[in-house]
């Protein structure tokens, strides 16, 4: 069995520490956000952002915030996008999104340019 393999207790032992470190629990369960991201878009016809993202995992069905700390940052997140004229829905250049998106396209171009010179 593989719950006795050394490497997968050290992951479990590991992944316990992470999880005792969380302060503030979520309601997104092990959906990735950006399929939840892709489930938003068809509902509403636009592209959430990171922010609304938060908001959305950290609500319950009720309505109500799962702690103090969650609806605090939502608050926050609230201030933040009805100031912000920018539209956090697009991927800046300088968040983790955008350097994937600009490392494939170049890597894209590499390999054109390794096919060509064959």
């Amino acid at each position: 069995m593989t719950y006795f393999i050394p490497s997968t207790l050290e992951l479990c032992r590991r992944n316990k520490e992470i999880r005792s470190k969380q302060v503030i629990p979520h309601t997104g369960g092990s959906k990735a956000n950006p399929r939840r991201r892709n489930e938003l878009l068809l509902e509403t016809g636009k592209l959430a952002s990171c922010g609304q993202l938060y908001i959305k995992t950290h609500k319950r069905k009720d309505g109500s915030f799962v702690n103090e700390a969650a609806k605090t940052i939502a608050e926050q997140i609230e201030v933040g996008l009805t100031q912000n004229i920018v539209d956090e829905s697009e991927a800046s250049p300088l968040d983790v999104v955008g350097i994937l998106k600009l490392v494939s396209i170049i890597h894209n171009v590499l390999l054109k340019l390794f096919y060509i010179c064959l």
